[in-house]
Order: C-alpha cells, then sequence, then structure tokens
C-alpha cells in the first residue's frame, strides 16, 4: 500500500524548487539558511551523515553515482521549508 504525503504548498517563494525531485543542492541549502542551520545541524535534524549534506548541496558533476535527496528526506525537508518546524 502506498503512502500518500500531504504536504501544505505555501513554501516561500525563494524555494520554488521546492517541488522537484530530486532537490537541487541549491534549494536544500535555501532551507538550510532559512532557518540558520548549519550543514552539521542539518544533518542531525534530516538524520543523515554530514558527507551526505554536502553531497547534496554539493553533488559531483563528474559523479553519476553522486548522492542526490529523494524518498522520505526530500519529504520532511519539504515540510521543513514549508513549515519551518517539525
Amino acid at each position: 500500500m502506498k503512502t500518500t504525503w500531504n504536504i501544505p504548498s505555501a513554501a516561500p517563494d525563494h524555494l520554488h524548487g521546492i517541488d522537484e525531485d530530486p532537490l537541487s543542492g541549491d534549494t536544500i541549502r535555501a532551507v538550510r539558511h532559512e532557518h540558520g542551520w548549519t550543514q552539521t545541524d542539518f544533518a542531525e535534524l534530516v538524520d543523515v551523515s554530514l558527507r551526505t549534506v554536502k553531497a547534496w548541496e554539493h553533488p559531483d558533476p563528474d559523479n553519476s553515482e553522486s548522492r542526490n535527496c529523494t524518498g522520505p528526506a526530500r519529504k520532511l525537508i519539504q515540510v521543513l521549508a514549508r513549515k519551518g518546524k517539525l
């Protein structure tokens, strides 16, 4: 059974890329900066490694296996962008 998530659509205008899949590094960085979170804070909040956050924000264009923010982490970041808190 597939779960459907109802996510409010009231993201700030400057986060227009929040509905992309996968989220771009610029969008992830904008969400993080919007709330004044360091990469370390953000990694802890989203429950991923600091290395993962860095890979999301600065993907390696020469590496096709570079990490993309997808799945549950993407949904959580979308909620954070729209609501500003959990």
